[in-house]
């Protein structure tokens, strides 16, 4: 190309530096691209603020609280959802309900109707002054359920900072929060209507929050409200104090910090023999009791043929509850020693003391006692394993399937126990009943109604002292809701006039307040809830279409009813040969209160039975037997209830 050029030439600048091979002289590359690499570097800036503030959002000290108001709300509207549909109960929501109304609204103190006498005569708990604050602000049985989700919410923040200051691991410590909070006996006491053993774990967690801080004037304060929390949990708390001033004894060597924890552990000693010597002041029978263990149960313990007795029975259901419990937390709890010594007598207590289910299987609301030395248990203990940054991170990740686990579990125990919210028909009917009761008025009522009938100063299940409530109300639907509840205590056939009956829910009226209210009640019976045999149950009838099957075509529903005249009705048709008998029995079927032929007819009849309930009744059947070669329909049953 240069052989070419001539240099002579009027070339022009490109040309002349193409010839002598110099570089074309072009806009500078950065120059040209600034605008785009301007849009880059914005973009790019805008992204790592946007990764940054979203790091920053999602890191658990910052969603710690929102999940813990999520956690508020959420536990609110769902028990007082399962409130407002009649699933809680007059123990333990009722008996706190009437105890803090009668202390504000008469001159007796912390009296429970339902109980007949002080709540402080069954448990001293001096803690339910805070509560009684808080219902004076905002009275109702469901702000007690609402200040119960407030209190186990915040336990789960705190637990977080415990584990967070313990462990340096902001998702480990979330996943014990979590842990804790979605343990499947956690979610029983929760859903367990109210009880003042819900202070405990956020106690529990301050405190010791407090004693790794060294706040000794904190930690006293908390350590003194847990006593006052209930009698029961000064027999965990004091072995829990005695493990932490022995570890600081003999590990830590630090003797001033262990003769402090010592001297709080002796005013709980002192303090158990006061709350002894109040439930008697308060008790009318003039003796304390121990939650379900009277001082002849606990003499038990002098002979060891009793002890072992009561250890091996039950022994697999024991042991199985006890590894479900502590599963979440991957029983690592067991390797401390405060955890050992808290867990001991409750141990002691739930398997050799009383031998009942319910504390063996950690149920009700008895998780709130030892559930929080667990986890404490669980940091303390993993706080000396000094554990690398990827060890506590794959412990956060076995943790998280744990809480999925147990989370399942949970689920389990909401469905198998039916504690799903209702809004139905005969919620409104029970609703109507309620409201026709004077508030003045005294009442007893089946346990699931009488939360909703407490704040008065007379409201029960079974008549106190023999009285006769002016008013009864029951669920004749209900066939689980009859604790502690003596229909015959009643008489209903002789001192009550039935005033009000919707959908089932009858309300009866003391004959000296007014006879002129009486009524006739009629209540349909689901066909659903009735057994066949010789039949099946198809499109809203009991249907017996061969004539060769079992004879007896339907029994059941084994119902609860009040003395007096009732009736039952069908609509019946039989075809055929031979024919139907119809009747109305009690005692397992042995007694036969009136009975019927029906002859075929092939024709729908409306068939009737009439008969007297003397007492109450509470197995009452109804059945239906075919004789012969004969088909059978039957549909739309009613019980009727006579003035």
């Amino acid at each position: 190309m240069a052989d070419n050029c001539e240099p002579n030439r009027d070339w022009n600048q490109l040309g002349s530096q193409l010839c002598r091979r110099e570089p074309v002289h072009v806009a500078d590359q950065s120059t040209m691209n600034k605008p785009t690499q301007n849009i880059s570097n914005a973009v790019q800036k805008a992204s790592g603020r946007r990764y940054s503030i979203i790091r920053r959002l999602t890191q658990p000290k910052n969603i710690v609280w929102p999940l813990t108001s999520l956690i508020f709300l959420c536990a609110s509207v769902y028990t007082v959802s399962l409130h407002n549909s009649f699933k809680t109960g007059a123990l333990d929501l009722g008996q706190y309900v009437g105890a803090f109304w009668t202390t504000l609204h008469t001159d007796q103190f912390f009296y429970s109707p339902l109980l007949q006498q002080s709540y402080f005569a069954r448990h001293f708990a001096p803690i339910n002054f805070v509560t009684i604050m808080w219902y004076s602000v905002f009275s109702g049985p469901e702000y007690l359920l609402i200040f119960k989700s407030l209190l186990l919410a915040l336990s789960f923040a705190m637990l977080w900072y415990v584990a967070d200051k313990a462990l340096d691991s902001g998702w480990l410590a979330l996943g014990i929060a979590f842990g804790f909070i979605s343990n499947r006996y956690l979610v029983e006491a929760w859903l367990f209507d109210y009880q003042e053993q819900v202070f405990l774990p956020v106690l529990l967690f301050s405190l010791y929050f407090a004693y790794k801080q060294r706040a000794w004037r904190a930690f006293t304060i908390l350590s003194i409200l847990t006593y006052l929390t209930n009698e029961f949990i000064v027999i965990l708390f004091v072995p829990f104090l005695l493990g932490l001033a022995l570890e600081e004894w003999h590990v830590n060597g630090d003797s001033v910090t262990a003769r402090r924890l010592l001297l709080l552990a002796g005013v709980g000693v002192l303090y158990f023999g006061f709350t002894v010597w109040a439930m008697e002041y308060f008790s009318q029978a003039g003796q304390a009791q121990f939650g379900t263990a009277s001082p002849s149960q606990i003499s038990q313990f002098t002979n060891p043929e009793v002890l072992i007795s009561q250890l091996i029975d039950g022994a697999a259901f024991k042991i199985e509850h006890l590894i479900l419990f502590l599963a979440p937390m991957l029983f690592i709890a067991f390797l401390d020693i405060t955890f050992i010594f808290s867990l001991s007598p409750y141990l002691l207590y739930a398997w050799l003391l009383t031998s009942r289910n319910v504390y063996a299987g950690f149920g009700a609301h008895y998780s709130l006692y030892i559930l929080p030395f667990a986890a404490i248990g669980l940091v303390r203990a993993l706080e000396k394993m000094n554990l690398s940054h990827s060890t506590k991170r794959y412990l956060a990740l076995t943790m998280a399937v744990m809480v999925v686990f147990h989370a399942g579990l949970g689920a389990v125990f909401v469905v198998q126990t039916e504690q799903v919210p209702d809004s139905d028909e005969h919620i409104d009917a029970i609703n109507q009943q309620i409201e026709l009761v004077p508030d003045d008025a005294s009442i007893s009522t089946l346990s699931n109604l009488q939360p909703h009938l407490a704040e008065r100063e007379h409201s029960y299940m079974t008549p106190p002292h023999g009285e006769l409530p002016d008013y009864v109300l029951i669920d004749t639907t209900s066939y689980g809701d009859w604790y502690s509840f003596d229909l015959k205590s009643f008489n209903l056939a002789d001192n009550y006039a039935l005033v009000s009956a919707n959908d089932g829910v009858w309300l009866f009226e003391r004959n000296d307040i007014d006879q002129a209210n009486q009524v006739s009640a009629s209540q349909s019976i689901p066909i659903s809830s009735f057994e066949v045999r010789g039949a099946q149950i198809s499109d809203g009838m009991i249907v017996r279409d061969d004539p060769s099957k079992a004879s007896t075509v339907w029994y059941g529903p084994y119902q609860k009813l009040p003395g007096g005249n009732y009736t039952i009705t069908y609509e019946i048709r039989v075809k055929g040969d031979g024919y139907l008998k119809i009747d109305a029995a009690s005692g397992n079927g042995k007694e036969v209160l009136k009975s019927k032929q029906i002859s075929p007819t092939d024709k729908w009849t409306t068939q009737s039975l009439s008969f007297n309930l003397e007492e109450p009744n509470e197995n009452l059947e109804y059945r239906g037997i075919a004789n012969g070669q004969v088909t059978v329909e039957v549909k739309n049953i009613t019980i009727t209830r006579h003035r």
